[in-house]
């Protein structure tokens, strides 16, 4: 036998485990990309047309015709995109803007674009949320996936992690790293040379980054790059709204941080897309060209023009909110009525995007909605017209404040359907109530059963006759108005000592207890109650501390104590 080859001298043989080891594993970080379904000629033709790139690639998200508004925000906002500058635009809520923006990023991505975003949204959280969705674009496989199919070097590594975002540090394609990241607030889209892929299609990379309007934006710059461009999306809830200290901050950080993003000479975009949520927020103050001109500031309608037999509307409303307050959820007698006089209420209105309202099966089985117009008013009916006021039509009234509308059927549902001064069959205990002022006496009574059920039986206001301020000296005007007082009780005692009917019963029913208001003038008070006999009046006072709160006294021979709200007292001194 020959004998085999000597070993070479220099030879290592932990050295070449270890290169072995390193090649093993680096093949193992390499992934495939299947490009065998990309279109080129169909990746190109979307190049420069976003509107059609949204409907192709994702027709689960965009499967309604796009209204002449929706074409409107994507061509404004692709162009800021292209060619910088900026431009804010108030569309109704429910109308599709944050998929928009967010479909207009990938585009903008894909195609080179734009290469480092800003995503700015009303908090950190929700910023958080949408960073999420705009990676799982590329993440997720629907349907005919042609995405996928023309940008795979796209999607390709980002689904090669499996949801792992630590493997995103090490992959590799043809040997190089994809320099990817995936992070709460920041992820970094893959890089890929076009060498290294047989139709020499590159994946540029791309930066997005997640901020909440109420926090400054400062300092991104890498490498003496900067972002060019910032989606700016919702960046307003309800209650920041409604704090002029927030709208305050968030209009500085959008004037201060974001309009500061861009580098000198270097193309900049910013798209604003909101909703008006009040009068002075900050999405009226950047659509308002007078205030914001440079931000082209643009306000959309959901009805765009009004319905010429506005009443037949106001009926529609009241036969839906009765039916749901029977327990009505389809409102089937509202829609009816739609249906039978559909032409002449469409007469005369207009709405911005008549594909929308649901048409899903009711519990009959018809569909729920017939027309964009009824969701309309379904929705003015359901929310309120300040609701759809701010939230629809971008046109919020002069004064939204926290005050609560009292409508119509309120009052009617809280009516017991009895004459004034008729108390119900059903009554348990009858109470009154005075309240004592200088010139005045406002009284109200009430019929209670358990359960804190009851009725305004009877209310109103007598006359004091005080004398005339001026017309005595001090101590006489007091002793008079006293007087003046105990006569008023008096007087309204004789009335209402008489009692009232009650439904379906022969006698008149008395009070079980009348308070009378003893924290203004007491010594009155306590004179006119002394005159009432059975001791059903009594002087009443509110709290019993300084600061007005009730606080629980200890039992004691004058004090019985009723419940953690209120006690009787005897006043010896006073002997009541």
């Amino acid at each position: 036998m020959k004998p085999g080859p000597k070993p070479r001298l220099d030879y290592d043989a932990k050295s070449a485990q270890a290169a072995l080891m390193n090649r093993k594993r680096a093949a193992e970080r390499d992934i495939e990309i299947d490009f065998s379904r990309q279109d080129l000629r169909r990746r190109k033709r979307y190049e420069n047309r976003p509107e059609r790139f949204l409907k192709i690639y994702f027709p689960h998200v965009f499967y309604l015709p796009f209204s002449p508004d929706q074409k409107k925000n994507i061509k404004a906002i692709s162009e800021k995109m292209l060619f910088g500058g900026l431009k804010a635009i108030a569309a109704p809520r429910g109308s599709g803007k944050t998929s928009i923006m967010k479909g207009l990023l990938v585009w903008g991505f894909c195609y080179g674009h734009i290469h480092w975003a800003v995503w700015v949204e009303a908090n950190q959280e929700m910023a958080q949320d949408s960073l999420s969705d705009l990676w799982a674009t590329f993440e997720l496989v629907i349907g005919d996936d042609l995405f996928g199919a023309d940008f795979p070097e796209y999607c390709g590594p980002i689904r090669a992690i499996e949801g792992e975002s630590q493997r995103t540090r090490s992959q590799t394609f043809a040997m190089e790293r994809t320099r990817m990241k995936k992070g709460q607030s920041k992820i970094i889209l893959p890089t890929i040379d076009s060498g290294n892929t047989p139709n020499g299609t590159p994946a540029l990379g791309g930066t997005i980054q997640a901020f909440g309007a109420e926090k400054a934006i400062r300092g991104l710059v890498k490498q003496g790059i900067r972002p060019d461009f910032a989606a700016v999306n919702d960046i307003e809830t309800e209650d920041s709204a409604k704090s002029p200290t927030m709208t305050e901050t968030i209009r500085r950080n959008i004037v201060n941080g974001i309009l500061g993003l861009g580098g000198p000479g270097v193309k900049f975009g910013a798209g604003m897309l909101c909703t008006i949520i009040r009068r002075g927020c900050v999405a009226d103050m950047f659509t308002d060209r007078t205030k914001y001109p440079q931000w082209q500031g643009e306000r959309m309608k959901m009805l765009t023009a009004n319905p010429a037999s506005p009443e037949m509307w106001t009926k529609y409303i009241d036969k839906r909110q009765r039916e749901q307050r029977a327990g009505g959820s389809d409102c089937r007698e509202a829609d009816a009525f739609y249906r039978s006089n559909k032409k002449e209420m469409d007469r005369g209105a207009a709405v911005s995007n008549k594909k929308i309202f649901d048409n899903a099966p009711g519990t009959d089985g018809k569909p729920k909605e017939i027309s964009a117009l009824q969701h309309i008013y379904n929705l003015i009916a359901d929310r309120g017209m300040e609701y759809f006021l701010c939230e629809c039509q971008n046109d919020p009234p002069e004064s939204v404040g926290d005050a609560v509308e009292i409508e119509s059927h309120i009052i009617e549902d809280k009516c017991n359907g009895l004459a004034r001064g008729m108390i119900p069959g059903w009554v348990e205990r009858v109470t009154g109530f005075i309240d004592v002022h200088d010139d005045k006496l406002f009284w109200a009574v009430m019929a209670w059963k358990q359960g804190f059920i009851g009725y305004i039986i009877d209310y109103g206001v007598d006359r004091v006759h005080s004398p005339i301020a001026g017309t005595s000296t001090k101590n006489e005007r007091r002793k008079q108005v006293e007087l003046a007082i105990v006569d008023a009780i008096l007087r309204f005692g004789d009335r209402i000592n008489l009692g009232w009917p009650v439904a379906g019963k022969p006698d008149n029913r008395l009070a079980d207890i009348i308070l009378v208001d003893a924290g203004y003038k007491d010594v009155a008070v306590y004179s006119a109650c002394k005159r009432f006999s059975g001791g059903s009046w009594r002087p009443a006072k509110g709290g019993s501390s300084r600061s007005g709160a009730y606080t629980s006294p200890k039992p004691s021979n004058t004090i019985r104590r009723i419940s953690p709200g209120f006690h009787f007292s005897y006043l010896p001194e006073k002997k009541i």
